[in-house]
């Protein structure tokens, strides 16, 4: 996996009560962006079948339900 350098400024003083916390800040700023990414990516997918659904007419309860049996049979 390719990887790049991000940098972000924080105050001295944090940096410094980070450290004598044994916190890991790159952990956390990674984690957190993980989070996010994947947040954003969930809100855009379930906006897309919002609309799908709205092409097609099937409510959404009868999506999902379709969508678990399917699920089920595998």
């Amino acid at each position: 996996m390719e990887t790049k350098v991000l940098s972000v400024r924080i105050s001295k003083e944090l940096d410094d009560e980070a450290m004598e916390l044994g916190i890991d800040i790159k952990g956390i700023v990674k984690d957190a962006l993980d989070k996010e990414v994947t947040r954003i990516r969930a809100k855009k997918l379930a906006e897309l079948m919002k609309k799908a659904v709205g092409f097609i007419d099937v409510t959404s309860e009868d999506w999902v339900k379709s969508v678990r049996e399917n699920r089920d049979e595998r």
